[in-house]
């Protein structure tokens, strides 16, 4: 249920325009927004159970990990289409070591 909340959340704020307008927070709801199908895929089982459905008040702390699932999720699923770009050869990668003094040795 959370998962839907949370999908729910990231889509109507976009469609409704309270989306962040920055060009870095636009680009952090873009990676969630690709893990929604995934994390669906990840939770609900198969088959439907017998039970009854036991519906629960949303709680910050279970939004706060079902966004971060989300964020996981929607990584897994872009970096899954990047290694198939690679190894297509549609696109090329390389690898940098960067120093930041306020992180310190960045690894891209």
């Amino acid at each position: 249920m959370e998962i839907a909340r949370a999908a729910d959340s990231l889509l109507m704020e976009d469609l409704l325009g309270f989306a962040p307008k920055g060009e870095v927070d636009r680009a952090a709801l873009a990676i969630p927004e690709w893990g929604i199908n995934d994390a669906f895929a990840r939770t609900i089982p198969p088959e439907q159970g017998s039970a009854p459905f036991g519906l629960f008040p949303s709680q910050l702390d279970n939004q706060a990990q079902v966004d971060d699932f989300l964020f996981s999720c929607g990584a897994i699923r872009l970096d899954e289409k990047m290694l198939a770009w690679l190894r297509e050869g549609l696109v090329s990668g390389y690898y940098r070591e960067d120093h930041d003094p306020a992180i310190g040795s960045l690894k891209v």
